[in-house]
Formats: C-alpha cells, sequence, structure tokens
C-alpha cells in the first residue's frame, strides 16, 4: 500500500471512530430527521458491546445531522416528565453550519484524496488543505459565537477546537459534536413520546423492555433491584401499542 493511500484510510477511520458513540444500557439518542423535520430514535447493539457499553453508528454520509444523547430511568414505574423548557429541542443554529461541514466533508473525503492519489500537485493538494482548515477555522468562529445556544463553556470550547484543528476528520463531525455536548434535562421515554409517531414509539418501548428484561437475568429474583425492575418493566407493559395509539 502506496503512503498516499494509507493516510486516506487513516483520515477515513479517524472520522469513522468519531462517528462511532459507546451507550450505556440506559441511554438512547434522538436524531433529528435529515432536513430536521422529523425525529427518530436510536439505541446501540444489545448483542456486541465494547467496554460494556452498546455501540452506535451515526450514519458518516449525514454529517449536518445532529444527535442527541438522553438517559432514561429502567428502574422507575412511572414515566419522569420535565417542564418544557428543559426538554429536548433542536437546535435551529446547528443547521446553519451545514453547509461548512458538508464543504469540509467534500474537501477531505473527495477532493483530498483525488489530488492526492492523482498526483496532481503539492501546490494543489496544499490550497486544497488551506480550505479544509478555512473551513474549520469559520465553523469554530461561529461555535465560539453562539456558545451560549450550544451550552458550550470556555473551556469546552477550546478542547473542541484544538482536536478539530489537530485531527481535521473530528471537525466534519462539528455539529453532531455541538449536539452531543447539549444535555437535554428530559427522560428519554418522555421526549420520545412527545416527539415520535405511534409506530416508533412502540418500537422504543420494545428496546427499553429488552434491556430491562437484560438486567432481570442479572438480578436476583428476590431483590430490590429486581422488583424495581419489574415494576418498570410494568410501565412498559401497561404502554398502548402502536394500532391502539393511532386508533
Amino acid at each position: 500500500m502506496s503512503t498516499e493511500a494509507a493516510l486516506a484510510l487513516l483520515v477515513v477511520a479517524l472520522y469513522l471512530k468519531d462517528c462511532l458513540l459507546l451507550l450505556r444500557s440506559d441511554e438512547a439518542l434522538m436524531v433529528t430527521g435529515v432536513l430536521g423535520r422529523r425525529w427518530h430514535a436510536a439505541f446501540g447493539r444489545r448483542d456486541f458491546t465494547l467496554a460494556g457499553r452498546e455501540p452506535w453508528l451515526a450514519n458518516p454520509f449525514l454529517p449536518h445531522v445532529p444527535v442527541y444523547r438522553l438517559r432514561w430511568s429502567m428502574r422507575a414505574s412511572v414515566a419522569a416528565t420535565s417542564p418544557a423548557p428543559l426538554g429536548l429541542r433542536a437546535e435551529p443554529l446547528l443547521w446553519r453550519l451545514a453547509p461548512l461541514v458538508w464543504g469540509l466533508w467534500a474537501l477531505l473525503f473527495v477532493a483530498v484524496p483525488l489530488a492526492v492519489l492523482g498526483r496532481f500537485g503539492v501546490v494543489a493538494v496544499l490550497w486544497l488543505v488551506g480550505l479544509v482548515y478555512a473551513h474549520i477555522v469559520v465553523a469554530l468562529a461561529l461555535a465560539w459565537r453562539w456558545r451560549v445556544h450550544f451550552g458550550l463553556s470556555g473551556r469546552a470550547f477550546a478542547l473542541l477546537s484544538f482536536e478539530c484543528l489537530v485531527c481535521a476528520p473530528y471537525a466534519a463531525n462539528l455539529v453532531r459534536r455541538l449536539s452531543l455536548a447539549q444535555t437535554p434535562r428530559e427522560d428519554f421515554t418522555a421526549a420520545a413520546a412527545r416527539l415520535l409517531p405511534p409506530e416508533a414509539l412502540a418500537k422504543v418501548h420494545r428496546e427499553c423492555l429488552a434491556r430491562i428484561d437484560q438486567q432481570l437475568e442479572a438480578e436476583p429474583e428476590d431483590s430490590a433491584a429486581a422488583a424495581q425492575l419489574q415494576a418498570a418493566r410494568r410501565r412498559f407493559d401497561s404502554a398502548p401499542a402502536a394500532d391502539d395509539v393511532a386508533s
């Protein structure tokens, strides 16, 4: 393998690594639609864990789509709720970063590899690398300007900037990184009930039940933890099915 091909693979590997999230069994994701109009829920893989966490890979071809991480209670018999101001909502300013993120994505994974592998010359490659960092700098400047909306402290922004400038593939995930930095104070199941259609909500309940059952298998039957899990299980068992909600 040539050095150029190895570098191209390294860039892709770093980007995919940054797309990978490791979720606790009581964590799930709410992902906005491609145009930001609809939501859908996402869970990690139950049948394959890494360091005890459930892996989930964000779509590498949709770098502009925000992703939000939420918690849900496995041991609560009643779904948690939160006031509307603290609930999950899409941050509209994230969509303003979409053109920059897409431009960066196209430069990193299309233009620069073509220039390097096609041997277009050092000058052409340097121009493209300069464009890459111009996109990163502008995107970070906007993130700094809107940091209050994104819930970023000065220290968090400094760390984000360092990572994006040192490792350009991470910058292609800037929208996801900014959305994941936000901490909605709403239970995942409450957000799902508010934002998802009946069929998707029924699937969420099935996924939650499956994780509760996994935890039950690891607890002694007569333990307090098992009793709490059973109570939480009844909460999802009693939830209406998709057909009942639709009717």
